[in-house]
């Protein structure tokens, strides 16, 4: 091991004491078009939710047909160079997980609300290699806290922010959809929840890294969301962890997927940063360099993008 690894501290978050105080988000835009602008600066991967998406090529998605499955599956597998139907459908799925959780998960770590992106409130459009391209509300309508109220949208307070985000993320979307593949596609359950897990657990890690909100704001909203989750997409008897990782002045978080993803499969691929068939050393290698190499000006701040250093 190297010096520099040496000086690497990785902990367990579930191992940590995060505090008690209730979160809050004093910082917000006084409409939710502004949240989801600013949730969209995260970056490229995270699809600017809009509240509104027409066209012939927009789909429902409480309506989408098998053949729209289908046909997104075989563009990621043609994508990714992959004949392999089992290896296209787990990267379909997580492909579609990341682009529903991402807008909503950093909506809710940077002004604590929660997009209505339940299936029947949610539209899309594919690329052509299988992705959601562009996604959208049908109404603009989230979930949040007493107190917060916004000018342009449907507001519905609640207490728990988490078993909000359960109730329109999982049960109102990704977890039909998951079913769904499991029994046309050849993906066992476990597998298939492994997916959905590690897809909000890399949303989250990149949400931390790219934003200016406290490491543990991030943190205790993984910790109890999977926490409270684990019976539904824990993978191989669990969701998987988020990390704390810290080297010099430099700190995070970072989540390593329960279960493989096949992603190893694809021609040319080896296994994800998370997976958690590689080693000690080489994960700690791995996270170690995508902690130095995380940004640390121009980071999205409850109000945009802004230089902290300037």
């Amino acid at each position: 091991m190297s010096d520099a690894l040496s000086e690497f501290t990785i902990v367990p978050v579930a191992e940590m004491s995060l505090g008690e105080t209730p979160l809050d988000w004093p910082d917000r835009p006084d409409t939710l078009a502004g949240t989801l602008e600013i949730a969209g600066q995260i970056g490229e991967r995270f699809p600017l939710l809009h509240s509104g998406l027409a066209g012939p090529d927009v789909l429902a998605a409480d309506n989408l047909t098998d053949a729209d499955i289908a046909r997104g599956i075989a563009d990621r597998g043609r994508d990714v160079g992959s004949d392999e139907d089992r290896v296209a459908s787990v990267l379909f799925l997580q492909t579609y997980v990341y682009r529903v959780a991402a807008p909503m998960l950093a909506a809710w770590v940077l002004h604590g609300r929660i997009p209505d992106v339940s299936a029947s409130n949610f539209v899309l459009r594919f690329n052509d290699i299988g992705r959601p391209q562009d996604v959208a509300m049908k109404t603009p309508r989230f979930y949040t806290l007493p107190g917060d109220i916004t000018r342009d949208a449907e507001t519905v307070t609640v207490t728990d922010l988490t078993d909000a985000a359960i109730r329109v993320l999982l049960d109102g979307h990704l977890l039909p959809m998951m079913e769904r593949l499991c029994q046309s596609r050849k993906m066992g359950l476990p597998l298939a929840r492994g997916s959905v897990a590690s897809q909000i657990g890399m949303a989250l890690t990149f949400i931390d890294a790219q934003s200016a909100v406290p490491w543990q704001t991030t943190a205790r909203i993984a910790v109890e969301f999977f926490e409270r989750t684990a019976d539904l997409i824990a993978g191989q008897g669990r969701s998987g962890d988020m990390h704390y990782k810290q080297l010099g002045d430099r700190e995070g978080v970072t989540f390593r997927r329960g279960t493989c993803c096949l992603v190893y499969r694809v021609p040319g691929k080896g296994y994800c940063g998370g997976c958690p068939l590689r080693s000690k050393p080489e994960l700690l290698d791995t996270w170690s360099t995508r902690l130095l190499a995380r940004p640390t000006d121009n980071l999205v701040t409850p109000h945009g993008r802004c230089d902290l250093e300037s």
